[in-house]
């Protein structure tokens, strides 16, 4: 593989954030006397940003009398007072970063989840390893799976979008792989299964981290 950099995705590929981000919605949703859902769900929930999350989270017949905006910026207020409570690398990952490290490859996250908790959770976990960018949902470019922030990082490093592996655990990240000309690889520790990686044409699947750096160097 001519691989010369990765980008990352966060929530499910570096971090299992399932059960903060579960507990953070269930306290809202109690707030509005809306019902909680078990923490399962939320694999199917996350993904596309905040906001999103909200209306998968509510019952559909009061999306459109809920302020999603308002209840959004809530969400964020509990979630960040929780961010590192449960919230964990995955087996192997650590293993898997001081490898890339060694061999000079430039890593990079690019995540749906905003880019202030972005930062602070990669500050928080991963403080020793030095990420060329570090992107989560802003006002700069549109969320994922638009190839957007995906090809800034690739123009950025003056790297060709086609020498990037793109790691994610769901069909968003295939999809932003593929719309910016990058080779998706699909995680199987994560929030989705191995025929959502596949619906959204990932290229290689790892069962664990350390796969990844077998399948770039040997």
């Amino acid at each position: 593989m001519n691989i010369k950099a990765v980008i990352f995705d966060l929530d499910g590929t570096l971090l299992n954030t399932l059960d903060d981000l579960a507990d953070s919605v269930n306290e809202l949703l109690d707030k509005y006397n809306f019902p909680p859902h078990p923490v399962d769900n939320y694999k199917k929930f996350v993904g596309n940003g905040a906001e999103m999350l909200i209306k998968r989270s509510i019952p559909e017949n009061s999306t459109d009398k809920t302020d999603l905006k308002k209840i959004t910026k809530e969400l964020r207020e509990i979630y960040t007072g929780r961010l590192i409570k449960k919230t964990k690398p995955y087996d192997g990952i650590y293993n898997m970063l001081d490898e890339l490290h060694k061999k000079y490859v430039p890593l990079n996250i690019l995540s749906n989840k905003p880019d202030k908790e972005t930062n602070m959770l990669i500050d928080h976990f991963f403080k020793k390893y030095r990420f060329k960018f570090i992107m989560g949902a802003s006002e700069k470019f549109a969320k994922k799976p638009d190839p957007s922030g995906a090809l800034f990082i690739s123009s950025g490093l003056n790297i060709k979008p086609e020498s990037f592996a793109y790691l994610g655990d769901s069909d968003v990240d295939m999809q932003t792989a593929n719309n910016a000309g990058m080779f998706p690889i699909g995680v199987l520790w994560g929030f989705r299964d191995k025929e959502e990686l596949l619906s959204g044409n990932a290229q290689k699947l790892l069962s664990n981290p350390m796969e990844l750096i077998d399948f770039l160097f040997n």
